[in-house]
């Protein structure tokens, strides 16, 4: 024999039945609720990104292309050319290798300078070998990056990082090489 399901009609004023879940058991509002939470967090977390234009850092100073300016440490220097622009910034010093003034070394040495650029088209890192005179030239996508002097000179104890300071310039090229 089948048992027999009898429902009853709701009575007048009752609202419509709610699905209670038991221990265990989860309800359709729950299911609903859970739905809602992974849509927002999947756009949310998944780029849905109505801004049209992106934003760039806030440089700590300004020079025009061609012109010399001082990059410390921690800095962030925007160089304007006229037909792009580029983010500079000192990230790290490697071997500082040059003859401390007044002492006489079999070698000149040198200095590894590591910048971290940003150009239009372009992010990445330029290392400068920099002989003992502080004169080197580099190049990142359509600049062409010089070093005029570092300071302090090359010493026999370790030099801070934040104690670095370089005399650059960034000049536009013409027509860059393709390829870069």
């Amino acid at each position: 024999m089948t048992p027999m399901v009898v429902r009853r009609s709701p009575a007048p004023g009752d609202g419509p039945r709610r699905f209670r879940a038991g221990p265990g058991r989860r309800g359709r509002g729950f299911a609903a609720g859970l739905f809602l939470v992974v849509l927002t967090a999947g756009l949310t977390l998944g780029g849905c990104n109505t801004s049209a234009t992106p934003s760039l850092p806030t440089p700590d100073f300004r020079a025009p292309a061609g012109t010399e300016f001082l990059l410390r440490a921690g800095d962030l220097g925007l160089v304007v050319g006229a037909a792009n622009y580029l983010f500079i910034g000192l990230s790290s010093v490697g071997i500082d290798t040059r003859c401390p003034p007044g002492e006489t070394c079999e070698t000149p040495g040198f200095l590894d300078l590591n910048l971290d650029i940003e150009t239009r088209e372009n992010l990445g890192s330029l290392r400068l070998r920099v002989p003992p005179d502080g004169a080197s030239v580099g190049t990142y996508g359509p600049f062409e990056i010089r070093t005029h002097g570092v300071q302090p000179d090359g010493s026999a104890d370790l030099i801070p990082l934040t104690e670095y300071v370089v005399r650059l310039s960034a000049t536009e090229r013409e027509t860059p090489p393709p390829g870069e």
